[in-house]
Protein backbone atom coordinates (compact mmCIF):
# COMPACT_ATOMS: atom_id res chain seq x y z
CA UNK A 1 0.00 0.00 0.00
CA UNK A 2 1.41 3.35 -1.00
CA UNK A 3 0.50 6.26 1.27
CA UNK A 4 1.15 9.89 0.40
CA UNK A 5 1.12 12.40 3.23
CA UNK A 6 -0.17 15.89 2.56
CA UNK A 7 1.23 18.72 4.64
CA UNK A 8 0.41 22.36 5.22
CA UNK A 9 2.79 25.31 4.96
CA UNK A 10 4.18 24.57 8.44
CA UNK A 11 5.04 20.99 7.45
CA UNK A 12 2.28 19.46 9.58
CA UNK A 13 0.62 16.37 8.18
CA UNK A 14 -2.98 17.29 7.38
CA UNK A 15 -4.17 14.37 5.26
CA UNK A 16 -3.19 11.14 3.59
CA UNK A 17 -3.81 9.94 0.07
CA UNK A 18 -4.14 6.30 -1.01
CA UNK A 19 -5.17 4.60 -4.22
CA UNK A 20 -8.81 3.78 -4.92
CA UNK A 21 -7.87 0.09 -4.95
CA UNK A 22 -6.41 0.34 -1.43
CA UNK A 23 -9.39 2.38 -0.23
CA UNK A 24 -11.84 -0.22 -1.54
CA UNK A 25 -9.90 -3.00 0.22
CA UNK A 26 -9.95 -1.03 3.48
CA UNK A 27 -13.71 -0.51 3.15
CA UNK A 28 -14.26 -4.22 2.45
CA UNK A 29 -12.12 -5.21 5.44
CA UNK A 30 -13.97 -2.78 7.72
CA UNK A 31 -17.33 -4.14 6.59
CA UNK A 32 -16.16 -7.67 7.35
CA UNK A 33 -14.95 -6.56 10.78
CA UNK A 34 -18.34 -4.96 11.51
CA UNK A 35 -20.06 -8.24 10.56
CA UNK A 36 -17.74 -10.21 12.84
CA UNK A 37 -18.38 -7.84 15.74
CA UNK A 38 -22.15 -8.01 15.21
CA UNK A 39 -21.98 -11.81 15.20
CA UNK A 40 -19.90 -11.85 18.38
CA UNK A 41 -22.37 -9.52 20.12
CA UNK A 42 -25.29 -11.74 19.06
CA UNK A 43 -23.52 -14.83 20.40
CA UNK A 44 -22.80 -13.07 23.69
CA UNK A 45 -26.46 -12.06 24.00
CA UNK A 46 -27.51 -15.66 23.40
CA UNK A 47 -29.60 -14.86 20.32
CA UNK A 48 -31.01 -17.73 18.28
CA UNK A 49 -29.61 -18.13 14.78
CA UNK A 50 -31.70 -19.13 11.79
CA UNK A 51 -30.12 -20.61 8.63
CA UNK A 52 -30.22 -18.20 5.68
CA UNK A 53 -32.46 -20.37 3.53
CA UNK A 54 -35.01 -20.73 6.35
CA UNK A 55 -35.03 -16.98 6.98
CA UNK A 56 -35.32 -16.27 3.25
CA UNK A 57 -38.20 -18.72 2.82
CA UNK A 58 -39.98 -17.24 5.85
CA UNK A 59 -39.62 -13.71 4.49
CA UNK A 60 -40.79 -14.83 1.07
CA UNK A 61 -43.92 -16.48 2.56
CA UNK A 62 -44.77 -13.35 4.53
CA UNK A 63 -44.60 -11.18 1.40
CA UNK A 64 -46.93 -13.36 -0.67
Amino acid sequence: MTIQYLTNEQGECTAVQISIRDWEKIQKDLEMLEDIRAYQEAVEEGLEFVPFEQAFDSTKENNE
